[in-house]
């Protein structure tokens, strides 16, 4: 098992995962990943505010993927 490392970045501001989760490779930590965004975006929805998120998952040397979320609110 490797560990791979989350870095969130929520509307610009980087929250440094120090611990990191185990997985077989990088296709199951991009995965997990992808699986958390809609929740992680939807802990933050503010009526009227956007919001972009950007998870960064790393092996701790290299960047294995990049997972981009937002929401934007347009009001007539």
């Amino acid at each position: 098992m490797r560990r791979f490392y989350f870095h969130r970045y929520l509307n610009g501001c980087l929250a440094e995962d120090r611990r990191g989760l185990q997985f077989e490779n990088a296709d199951e930590a991009c995965a997990h990943a992808v699986r958390r965004t809609p929740a992680l975006l939807g802990n933050n929805l503010r009526p009227t505010t956007n919001i972009h998120l950007a998870t960064e998952v790393s092996d701790g040397e290299h960047i294995v993927c990049v997972v981009r979320g937002k929401v934007i609110i347009e009001r007539s």
